[in-house]
């Protein structure tokens, strides 16, 4: 009877130590559930508090383009979609070999509306660097001090590449602020004279440039008040050239040159991508000139405005879509005379 007290007790013992390490191992597991959602939480803070202060830390200027650039390829996708869309609804007519090669034209459609997608993306990064450039070689350039009496001072001359085109601030006889640019094309203003009591007016000076000339803005007629834009203010080649707001900036203004248009903001020409070979959604961008068939355009007027179309081609300077929203993608397509067609100088 002793024996089996004994062996009972025993047992007992066993299922008391087996149900307490079971107790320890959830309370372990549930301690290290507790810790991993800490700090999952703690990481997700941080990430989230790097990202608006990210945010916070970006100037209007790329902000702004960064908007842009999102519309614009956005805009690109809706149309490649629509296109793609057409293509396949076609491919679903047809039966037999017909379907088969409809079906490969569409996979190589695909593929080429992937391919312009990303050369996009790329001209984004591209055109986000320069501006993130140009604004810090902006926030670097100092103007003149007034010297002649008072609290003469001047604004800042204008940054590389940009027009400029500075007022001064000269107090009683201050020396003018003298604005200066060193980018191609780029054009510079004379700072005002400075207004002194106790001295001679401050003197202003040209800012240097490497043309003066004014160009004219290129308007869309299918919109109220949307100009030919280089985005971003970009000056390097491949930037994309969008609608936007006109503002008279020198990223809008154009000059006609032996059948070229050219860029007063960095003097290069208005360019048809020639990777994509002229054919229809061609991306329209500015590219050093080189007097190259996709770099001529030829006008036809008509009562709502100008057709221009590349010599290349023989397609017309299209707002795609057709799109008057800022940041809609110019691009060639076959000449049709709607309003995304028009142009108004």
């Amino acid at each position: 009877m002793a024996k089996t007290a004994k062996k009972t007790s025993a047992k007992r013992n066993t299922r008391s130590n087996t149900r307490s390490g079971s107790l320890r191992t959830k309370k372990i597991a549930t301690n290290q559930r507790r810790k991993q959602k800490w700090l999952f939480v703690i990481a997700f803070s941080v990430a989230s508090a790097l990202f608006i202060v990210t945010s916070l830390a970006q100037s209007p200027g790329v902000s702004s383009l960064k908007a842009a650039q999102k519309l614009e390829l956005r805009a690109l996708k809706d149309k490649h979609k629509a296109v793609e869309d057409l293509k396949d609804d076609q491919c679903d007519a047809m039966s037999g070999k017909q379907e088969d090669v409809c079906e490969d034209e569409l996979k190589l459609l695909k593929d080429n509306n992937e391919a312009e997608e990303d050369a996009m993306k790329d001209r984004h990064k591209v055109a986000l660097k320069a501006l993130k450039a140009s604004e810090a070689s902006s926030s670097n350039n100092t103007g003149s001090t007034g010297n002649n009496s008072t609290g003469g001072t001047s604004n800042p001359g204008g940054s590389a590449g940009q027009a400029g085109q500075q007022a001064s601030n000269g107090g009683a006889g201050g020396a003018g602020g003298s604005g200066s640019c060193t980018g191609s094309g780029c054009s510079g203003a004379n700072g005002a004279n400075g207004t002194g009591n106790n001295g001679n007016n401050g003197a202003s000076n040209p800012g240097s440039s490497a043309s003066s000339s004014q160009g004219f803005r290129i308007r869309t007629a299918g919109a109220g008040n949307r100009c030919l834009d280089v985005s971003g203010w970009g000056t390097a080649n491949g930037t994309q050239v969008i609608l936007w707001d006109c503002h008279g900036g020198t990223n809008q203004q154009w000059i006609a040159s032996d059948g070229t248009l050219r860029s007063v903001h960095s003097g290069k020409c208005l360019d048809v991508d020639a990777a994509f070979g002229g054919r229809n959604m061609s991306p329209v961008e500015i590219y050093d000139c080189h007097g190259g068939a996709n770099q001529k355009w030829g006008g036809s007027n008509g009562s709502t405005g100008t057709l221009l179309a590349s010599h290349a081609s023989g397609r017309c300077l299209d707002a795609a879509g057709p799109g008057t929203a800022n940041g809609t993608q110019i691009i060639v397509w076959d000449c049709h005379g709607g309003l995304n067609q028009r142009w108004i100088p």
